[in-house]
């Protein structure tokens, strides 16, 4: 029967030219229409569609509309359709939380997702706990048990090796911190203290003791000899680079100026407007040199005083 209203319903919604004329508002099957949106699982217009109706001086079968919803909803929100988002861990279809049989078949498939071994898997990642499984047991038991085991000792000792900053989460977790403790120890030993000064690395503020930053400025003092070995090397050069652009630079303005105040050829014009563009060129990569040059001898006054201060 539904059937039948429904296909006569949307032939006479597709007849009219959008919105609610009278006539549509006076002639459409209402109970059709609103069991045709409950079945699609949309939300309930019955009153938008009744004010949209009174403007036109027709009032439309309200409680026909809201029964055949009630049905299109009943038909639409199964028992099947319930288990099918619960297992997936999805929110419940808004439209379908009142229905006993939906909320059932919701609830057994949700069953199946908030499972003690998602909970662990999820624990162990430090996700957040998901919402929808925070009323079982079983998921917030493995929840715990996957961050305890995340937060073990040698989770703690490799953060501590690494000078990461202590996982706040893990903070409350005796291994952990006992690992990160150890893990400090040893990344502060003399010799990872040679090998972070040699590398150029920043001394770190949670390595105190005097034998670290002896080994560290030792490692530290052969960093910068070797860098400020590698500047002097390509200063040379660099310096050499300077002085070559400076030089045809200074060519390329004595060619400039010995066509000033002439009466020049078409062919002595064309060279001078090409010296021109020559000479803002060489002018620009001059001054880059030139800076070059600056920046690489301030590096190395900076290297210079950093090896007096060590």
């Amino acid at each position: 029967m539904f059937r039948h209203l429904i296909a006569l319903a949307i032939l006479l919604l597709l007849a009219g030219c959008g919105g609610w004329s009278k006539s549509k508002c006076a002639d459409t099957n209402f109970e059709a229409i609103g069991y045709d949106r409950g079945l699609r699982g949309l939300s309930n217009r019955g009153d938008s569609i009744n004010a949209a109706c009174m403007k036109k001086d027709v009032s439309i079968d309200l409680n026909g509309y809201n029964r055949g919803y009630k049905q299109g909803i009943k038909a639409y929100c199964t028992d099947g359709k319930g288990n099918e988002k619960g297992r997936l861990g999805q929110a419940p279809h808004r439209v379908c939380t009142g229905t006993k049989h939906y909320m059932v078949g919701y609830d057994r498939g949700l069953k199946t997702f908030c499972t003690s071994e998602k909970g662990t898997k999820d624990g162990y990642s430090l996700a957040p706990k998901l919402e929808v499984c925070l009323t079982y047991s079983a998921y917030l038991n493995g929840y715990k048990n996957g961050v305890k085991t995340f937060c073990s000792f040698d989770k703690g000792q490799e953060d501590g090796f690494a000078n990461a900053e202590m996982n706040s989460t893990c903070a409350s977790y005796s291994g952990y911190t006992s690992g990160y403790k150890k893990g400090i120890k040893n990344y502060c030993m003399p010799e990872n203290g040679v090998r972070l000064g040699e590398n150029g690395a920043e001394r770190p503020v949670k390595c105190t003791s005097d034998s670290f930053k002896a080994a560290y400025n030792k490692g530290r003092g052969r960093f910068i000899q070797q860098r400020m070995k590698d500047i002097t090397t390509n200063l040379d050069i660099e310096k050499r680079n300077y002085e070559n652009l400076r030089d045809e630079l200074q060519d390329a303005q004595f060619s400039y100026q010995n066509l000033q105040g002439k009466e020049l050829s078409e062919e002595q014009k064309d060279e001078k407007r090409e010296l021109s563009d020559r000479i803002r060129r060489l002018r620009r990569e001059r001054d880059r040199q030139r800076n070059k040059v600056y920046d690489m001898e301030a590096e190395v006054r900076a290297l210079k005083a950093d090896l007096d201060n060590l």
